[in-house]
């Protein structure tokens, strides 16, 4: 199956239609240009992509955050407000979208473990930790062009 979008043609309103026809087709190959006119729509699909993982739509895994961070600093925003969220579900889209943005590609890195120990201790347990956690990442700028996450530790 071969998607043909045009960028002026696309508007919010089509962004259900695009959730649908992502979520009935098949490998990344088929659905790469709907990931990317939902990446083009910008807020209205971020916000519409994490209430789908939020009901636990088909949409899950890696795919959701890879589309959310190629929308880069308004991607930044919203992986961070996901992490912050308290949904189980959005917390991990808004975790992989950090690490997709800002971390590494070595999956030993620290960058990668620092993101992932930040992102983490924001849903900890003991409250002075997970509060400390969200206080920090709260602050973060998403318009910076990157997050240092090691931060979290010296401040």
């Amino acid at each position: 199956m071969s998607l043909k979008f045009s960028p002026d043609l696309t508007t919010p309103r089509e962004i259900p239609v695009f959730i649908t026809l992502r979520n009935a087709s098949g490998p990344y190959d088929d659905v790469g240009p709907i990931n990317d006119q939902l990446t083009r729509l910008g807020a209205p699909a971020a916000e519409a992509l994490l209430q789908v993982v939020r009901a636990r739509v088909r949409i899950t895994g890696v795919e959701l955050p890879a589309i959310i961070s190629g929308m880069h600093k308004l991607g930044a925003h919203y992986s961070l407000q996901a992490v912050l969220s308290g949904d189980p579900c959005q917390h991990s889209a808004g975790k992989w979208g950090l690490l997709y943005m800002f971390g590494d590609a070595d999956p030993d890195a620290v960058s990668r473990a620092d993101i992932e120990l930040a992102a983490d201790a924001a849903i900890e347990d003991d409250e002075k930790v997970s509060k400390a956690a969200k206080d920090w990442i709260a602050s973060r700028d998403s318009d910076q062009e990157f997050i240092d996450f090691s931060g979290l530790w010296t401040s």
